[in-house]
């Protein structure tokens, strides 16, 4: 049973059970300021500190529902502020204890749920000692692979969030195409994202796929190697060649583009490759001279 269903509160459940999408920044999730109350605050109390926490059945309403918390604990009621906090840090507690897969409670997502919505309330003491209770363990993690890519390529890592990225190098002259990495990373998971060769990165144009995670049973092989692309150009020009290294995964992007401009005797215009990441961070230069170098 999801713990909405378990509130006392049947229009609160109805409220946080609406949310589909987690909060990008501090003013999403102030959305439910308004319904930080002390019977909210006390009502959510009693199912997080009971709740079986591999049954907390979807993020979104999560993280609002912590967000509530959040908001109470940095609210005028004392009262409600002090349980608010409470709250928050008895369920990072049991969250930061329940860390190994044999655990009965043990989910990496509302661990990694509770820790980034705590990240977007910096300027709440209570909501910030709980974040730090989690944050500690993250601190903690050996950097992954994903992670020191990400670096090496110039990419600005925010901290406290799971980040995505996008990287399109578009050709430089005709056959006009985009070669695209589309990258997803969150604490404790496997990064999802794909590599491909499109003829414009917007559109649902056929694509030449070359690495992907998850790979689902719907979709066609992937051939990391195998290059054949029709573009509009001239009236359709298929780019068919072999890449001289296969594509793993992010990597193995700056490859990727060498190998796929040697191959097909294009050129790509790395100096107009395009970045697309959060709000506040700036990596296009550095990832222009990283993709240069």
């Amino acid at each position: 049973m999801a713990f909405y269903e378990l509130l006392s509160d049947q229009k609160l459940g109805r409220k946080l059970k609406s949310y589909a999408y987690l909060p990008r920044n501090r003013k999403e999730a102030d959305r439910i300021a308004k319904s930080a109350t002390p019977d909210a605050v006390s009502d959510l109390g009693e199912v997080f500190r009971t709740a079986d926490l591999a049954e907390l059945s979807s993020a979104p309403p999560f993280s609002m529902a912590v967000a509530l918390l959040a908001n109470a604990a940095g609210g005028q009621d004392p009262a409600a502020a002090e349980e608010a906090g409470s709250v928050l840090y008895d369920v990072g507690l049991r969250l930061r204890d329940d860390n190994t897969s044999e655990s009965p409670h043990y989910d990496p997502t509302w661990r990694y749920v509770f820790w980034e919505t705590l990240s977007l309330f910096p300027d709440i003491p209570a909501a910030a000692r709980a974040f730090d209770l989690l944050d500690e363990v993250y601190r903690e993690l050996p950097e992954s692979r994903v992670e020191a890519w990400a670096r090496e390529a110039g990419i600005d890592l925010p901290r406290g969030r799971s980040w995505t990225v996008k990287l399109v190098v578009p050709s430089a002259e005709p056959p006009h195409f985009d070669l695209e990495l589309d990258l997803t990373w969150v604490p404790e998971r496997e990064a999802r994202g794909q590599i491909r060769a499109c003829e414009h990165w917007w559109s649902a144009d056929p694509e030449d796929l070359f690495w992907a995670h998850p790979v689902y049973a719907t979709q066609p092989p992937i051939d990391s190697q195998r290059i054949d692309l029709t573009t509009q150009d001239d009236g359709g020009r298929t780019l068919q060649a072999t890449l001289a290294h296969p594509v793993t995964g992010p990597w193995d992007f700056k490859q990727f583009v060498d190998d796929f401009e040697a191959a097909t005797g294009t050129t790509l215009d790395r100096s107009k490759t395009a970045v697309t990441e959060a709000k506040g961070q700036r990596s296009t230069a550095a990832v222009r001279k990283w993709l240069k170098g």
